[in-house]
């Protein structure tokens, strides 16, 4: 931690259990140091079925809340939103023809210089929570 380099990441799910709006402290030890922080695990993310009139939510923002809308059977993007707040309602023009969409919403929240113990200000903690949902054009 001390020259800032390397990246430490847990994406073994039987190690712990997600929980947004849960805080986590984040421990390293290197070079004979140790270096925590903390971060509020961002998320809750409800994407209801298409139609039904409700919004996209979230219940724990994060200071990053993004949506990716692709038109199914295709790899284009259709429509990459950023800097969303919650409710979200996908853009009505968005999703108008007979297909079907998928809708991606990820909630992330980055701590940049959130270690304590003298560690490098450039050190960061990401914490993210993802959906994705097949909105099916009736």
């Amino acid at each position: 931690m001390g020259d800032g380099r390397g990246v430490y990441a847990s994406n073994d799910t039987n190690a712990w259990n997600y929980q947004p709006g849960q805080a986590c402290t984040v421990v390293v030890s290197r070079a004979g140091k140790t270096y925590s922080g903390s971060v509020t695990l961002p998320g809750g993310i409800f994407i209801p079925p298409h139609l039904s009139g409700l919004p996209v939510t979230w219940a724990f923002p994060g200071n990053l809340n993004v949506a990716t809308i692709t038109k199914k059977n295709s790899d284009k993007v259709f429509r990459f939103l950023k800097s969303l707040d919650s409710p979200w309602t996908p853009p009505a023009e968005d999703l108008q023809d007979q297909a079907s969409y998928e809708i991606d919403v990820s909630c992330q929240r980055n701590l940049l210089g959130s270690f304590d113990g003298g560690a490098d200000p450039a050190c960061l903690i990401t914490a993210e929570d993802e959906d994705t949902e097949v909105l099916a054009n009736p």
